[in-house]
């Protein structure tokens, strides 16, 4: 994708659509399950959208960029998945909030316009959600694409008077659709179309492995140890180059199961990319047990990802590994952690 910032003819589009939605007001017709699509003319992929603000608190239109996202979206919608997950969701968002809520690049921006905004949750705001990144000003076609959804968001709304059952699917997996036709002269016409979406078949875990500490580490003997281990997201940011998005830092923390003791962490970021980052878990954490010569008889691990990046070196090393809801010692290691970063 090209990083390319909008035009000022752009940006002028961008916030008059949102103009009109925030006075449209769509969280009081929709709920932020009542999901629809809209098809990004340039590219041809649908982006899914989801109306937050029925109560009132943040009022927000999400647009989720594809089928993994949007299946993303229901996996933290339903609460399977840690609330935060949601910032790894590819995604693009028009929010309305408080001018303290926006950045000074922002306000800039809205006086360079000519623009004005008033009162609570009347100042619009754009973000760009990446995985592993930190959300971040929209690019040229993240903005042409936007100023499309929005549009195609106040035409859903305004048609539900007459077609109350417009977003009523017969089923989990069947959307509505707005369906992008672009004419020789570069005009784009738009049509509903009913489509389904099964959930995407995800491709198998990559994971970068150096032989030579793998060997290291099976060659310790085994240990009664237990360990607690957890991977996650940290608010720790990170930006290489000034202007440049910065990223999240995660972390893989390993302590011992009976004390509490803090063996080791790694500190990792999405850098080249987001699957590379999750590739390198194995790693890290062979690193940590080599650090401190152990191997342990079992690991216990409270989420999904930890265990599936895991699993397979764990039985290679002959480790048990065990998934459990909660790691009290664990939590009790990250919550100080959090609170040393507040400082």
């Amino acid at each position: 994708m090209s990083e390319t910032a909008p035009t000022e003819n752009e940006w002028k589009q961008l916030y008059a659509e949102a103009e009109q939605l925030l006075a449209l007001a769509p969280w009081e017709e929709l709920e932020e399950d009542e999901v629809f699509g809209v098809q990004n003319p340039e590219t041809g992929q649908i982006g899914f959208v989801s109306i937050m603000g029925s109560l009132g608190e943040h009022l927000s239109i999400a647009v989720y960029l594809g089928e993994e996202a949007l299946y993303n979206f229901w996996l933290v919608h339903e609460q399977a998945v840690s609330p935060e997950r949601i910032l790894e969701v590819p995604q693009l968002q028009a929010s309305f909030e408080d001018r303290n809520e926006l950045t000074r690049q922002d306000r800039n921006l809205i006086k360079s316009l000519g623009l004005k905004y008033r009162g609570r949750q009347a100042w619009p705001m754009f973000r760009s959600y990446r995985p592993g990144f930190v959300p971040w000003y929209l690019t040229a076609e993240e903005a042409r694409f936007l100023t499309l959804v929005l549009a195609q968001t106040r035409n859903v709304v305004e048609r539900l008077d007459e077609t109350p059952d417009l977003l009523d699917p017969p089923d989990d997996i069947t959307y509505l659709v707005r369906m992008a036709n672009t004419g020789k002269d570069g005009a784009v016409t738009w049509r509903d179309q009913i489509i389904q979406v099964p959930p995407p078949v995800l491709p198998g875990q990559d994971i970068f492995l150096s032989r030579e500490m793998f060997e290291a580490v099976r060659d310790l003997k085994s240990s009664k140890m237990i360990l607690e281990v957890d991977f996650f997201l940290t608010p720790m940011r990170v930006q290489e180059q000034k202007d440049e998005r910065p990223y999240f830092a995660y972390m893989l923390l390993v302590v011992d199961h009976n004390s509490g003791f803090i063996f080791g962490s790694e500190s990792m970021g999405a850098v080249p990319s987001f699957a590379d980052m999750l590739a390198q878990i194995p790693q890290a954490f062979l690193s940590v047990l080599a650090k401190n010569k152990m191997r342990p008889r079992q690991i216990q691990v409270q989420t999904e990802r930890t265990y599936t990046y895991l699993t397979t070196v764990c039985d290679q090393l002959q480790i048990k590994i065990s998934p459990t809801h909660f790691l009290p010692l664990l939590e009790e290691a990250k919550s100080e952690f959090f609170n040393f970063l507040e400082r």
